[in-house]
């Protein structure tokens, strides 16, 4: 392994949680209450893209449902990271990345079985 890889292996193993490649609608409240979409998802936090502004460090509220058997989650958030994205409708478009503060401890358990539950199914459906 070279040095470059050894270094990402390092990062990913630095992380909690598994990050589950998802979209979801997410609603945010900070300033005023807008909607994102989630890129990733894990029991940690997620990755979003919104229309909408928000800056590292800001506290938000999050509001999401994972899939109809979960239930909606509700938590408080801290922004870590924003960047801009162009995506291909050319609007620009502010990614950026939460991790859940206050999130219930059973809770959390669950999204780690559900993300490694959609995981197997994403990797069967790739060997189908």
């Amino acid at each position: 392994m070279n040095k470059k890889e050894t270094e990402r292996t390092e990062a990913i193993n630095k992380r909690l949680h598994f990050r589950l490649p998802i979209k979801l609608t997410v609603t945010i409240q900070a300033d005023s209450v807008f909607k994102a979409e989630s890129q990733d998802l894990s029991a940690s936090g997620m990755r979003l893209i919104a229309n909408t502004n928000v800056s590292p460090g800001e506290v938000v509220s999050v509001q999401f449902v994972p899939d109809q058997t979960f239930g909606e989650v509700k938590t408080q958030a801290e922004v870590i990271r924003c960047w801009s994205a162009f995506p291909l409708d050319m609007l620009e478009k502010e990614v950026f990345t939460i991790n859940f503060i206050d999130l219930d401890k059973k809770v959390q358990d669950k999204l780690v079985s559900f993300c490694f539950k959609k995981e197997i199914e994403i990797r069967r459906h790739l060997k189908n």
